[in-house]
């Protein structure tokens, strides 16, 4: 369908400037949490990652009317979760959401025994085994077509294992903001569209 080409461009202009606002905010939470504890960072930016996976979900199916529904979806539940969602409405790559399980999987660990507030970045990677660690530097560097080219991501992993996360999460929290913000855009434009044809068929009739 039609749509006025400067008004599109003014629903893009507007798309961004609010994708770039909200991946600022999200960064001033992220850097914030660097001041914290390990486990912090692990429980607070799962919450972040989960509310918006939500958000992305909601966008997609452009009913307000839904948001309840999705928010009480388990994140990474294989059957019903926001991810399986995501997935089924190709939302998410496979990359994106093996990181997401593998931090799922740590924050549970973390937030069911009092005693992992000690936890330590440092520690934890220290005590994974080969595979383990092969496993951990996949999901961090889901970005990377082949992370057995990825020399940096591992060599960080083992000199700042908390920079390693934070930076994977904080990409992923990015991305998926800019992927909100064109979808709503594509929405504004599709209803802009549909408005000047339903306009022009008035006039006529």
């Amino acid at each position: 369908m039609y749509v006025n080409k400067e008004l599109a461009k003014k629903i893009i202009k507007q798309s961004l400037q609010d994708s770039l606002a909200e991946i600022r905010d999200s960064n001033d939470l992220m850097l914030k949490l660097l001041e914290e504890s390990d486990w912090s960072i692990v429980i607070k930016s799962h919450a972040l990652i989960e509310s918006v996976v939500t958000e992305l979900l909601i966008s997609h199916t452009n009913e307000e009317m839904l948001r309840a529904t999705i928010k009480r979806l388990p994140l990474s539940d294989s059957s019903i979760g926001k991810l399986k969602v995501a997935k089924d409405l190709g939302l998410m790559n496979s990359s994106q959401q093996i990181f997401i399980r593998k931090l799922s999987e740590l924050r549970n660990d973390l937030v069911h025994n009092i005693e992992n507030v000690s936890f330590s970045f440092k520690n934890f990677a220290e005590a994974l085994d080969a595979n383990q660690k092969r496993a951990w530097l996949k999901a961090l560097a889901w970005q990377e077509e082949n992370i057995d080219e990825s020399q940096a991501i591992t060599e960080l992993f083992e000199s700042m294992p908390k920079i390693s996360f934070w930076l994977s999460i904080n990409s992923l929290v990015s991305v998926i903001q800019i992927d909100i913000a064109e979808i709503k855009g594509t929405h504004k434009i599709n209803a802009e569209a549909a408005a000047f044809a339903n306009d022009i068929v008035n006039k006529i009739v």
